[in-house]
């Protein structure tokens, strides 16, 4: 029997279009010759992912299906996905990411070359799928570096200075081994790169082998979803990281260490903050970006001026943030399908950044009409001016539904 060289663990839920592109470019991309398996562990509801796996199987795509009896969390489904491959290498992939074919033959290169190795980790490529263009990593190294087993200090502070979480890896098998727990009060990857570390070498690659799709000839791509905000599993993942390096050595911290350590967590969790704040404004997300820098200006104890040149047009931030909040609380009232603006200078031009920053379609903008009866519960109305409040009241809005300018713009600057 052929020995498998790389096994690729897909997880899969309720997206066929993605998962049947993506086997489809599997069957196009991986190297001729390597040897390899795709193994599609399956979260979701119906028969669509085993329809199309078999589909794929019987064109000769070497394709296994596996399916969960329920729902599954994200970590979770990873583990399980990695477990059921048996290649010499295994790299697990969701649905609506691609490999790198190139970047993948020269790390299952690298890992040829270097048998102490048990993981190669990467920062995954921005990739719009539309054009075939790539915007760029998610994160720049310098170069590739490598890290023994006693290699405690050197590795954290890789890790703090590139404010990078190990998500992405091709794993030796034996690395996998290792990787049992999908993590409860620490993110998986840190508390998987701590059990790999301590059974060998692990290697940070500047080559990416992964795509993060977020434009998509396929379907709507995940876009949003590629923002992490587990910054509390990413602080605890780092101390459960510190205390395995720790054990390895034999060491203990002193106060004044203790300290040095608690200044470098804040500074990761800083780092992952910062990475946030610019991917969610670039994706208009305001309420976000306005939250994670209230955030990390605590942090700093005040604004730190590299963070807020991050800001674009800061000025105009704090309208954006009431407008987008107006939209989504909108948004989220069962029942409510008109806004009315009372007192807006522009109305139009309110009206259509209300759209731009996601008011749903189903919701009617108007200004107040006289006359008209208030049905109650399906209209919100918002105030220009606070004095205004009573007379809809008088009117027979509900009280719940009447927001003022003046209650939007509360709150930190």
């Amino acid at each position: 029997m052929t020995e498998i060289t790389l096994s690729v663990c897909v997880t899969t839920g309720r997206r066929p279009a993605f998962l049947d592109g993506l086997l489809t470019r599997l069957a196009a991309e991986i190297r001729p010759g390597v040897p390899f398996e795709v193994v599609v562990s399956d979260a979701g509801e119906d028969d669509a992912a085993r329809r199309i796996v078999e589909r794929h199987a019987a064109a000769g795509l070497p394709v296994v299906h596996l399916r969960h009896a329920g729902p599954v969390d994200g970590p979770a489904h990873l583990v399980d996905a990695l477990h059921r491959g048996r290649g010499r290498y295994l790299v697990a992939l969701a649905d609506d990411a691609l490999l790198d074919p190139q970047g993948l033959a020269e790390t299952i290169a690298f890992l040829d070359g270097a048998p102490e190795v048990l993981a190669a980790y990467a920062p995954p490529n921005f990739h719009d799928d539309t054009t075939g263009r790539s915007a760029g990593p998610l994160h720049r190294l310098d170069g590739d570096a490598v890290f023994a087993t006693g290699d405690a200090l050197d590795l954290l502070g890789f890790l703090v200075r590139h404010g990078l979480r190990p998500d992405h890896a091709v794993f030796r098998a034996e690395a996998v081994r290792r990787i049992l727990s999908p993590g409860a009060a620490c993110h998986w990857s840190l508390v998987a790169l701590s059990r790999i570390v301590a059974a060998g070498a692990v290697a940070f690659r500047a080559r990416p082998f992964l795509r993060l799709v977020t434009r998509s000839g396929v379907a709507e791509a995940r876009g949003r979803d590629l923002v992490e905000e587990q910054w509390d599993l990413d602080r605890g993942g780092l101390e459960y990281l510190v205390q395995g390096l720790l054990a390895q050595i034999g060491a203990q911290l002193d106060a004044g260490q203790r300290q040095v350590f608690r200044d470098a967590v804040d500074a990761y969790v800083q780092s992952r903050l910062r990475l946030a704040l610019r991917q969610w404004q670039a994706l208009g997300d305001f309420v976000r970006t306005h939250e994670i820098l209230c955030r990390l200006r605590a942090m700093a104890a005040g604004p730190v001026p590299e963070i807020e040149a991050e800001i674009e047009n800061p000025e105009r931030l704090p309208l954006l943030v009431a407008v987008q909040t107006l939209a989504r609380f909108a948004n989220g009232l069962a029942g409510v399908n008109r806004l009315v603006l009372v007192g807006v200078a522009d109305g139009p031009s309110l009206s259509s950044l209300l759209r731009e920053l996601g008011l749903d379609r189903r919701i009617l903008v108007t200004p107040p009409v006289a006359g008209a009866p208030a049905v109650n519960g399906s209209s919100l109305v918002f105030l220009a001016d606070e004095a205004e409040r009573q007379r809809f009241l008088d009117q027979g809005y509900a009280p719940g539904l009447i927001v003022s300018e003046r209650d939007l713009v509360g709150g930190p600057a």
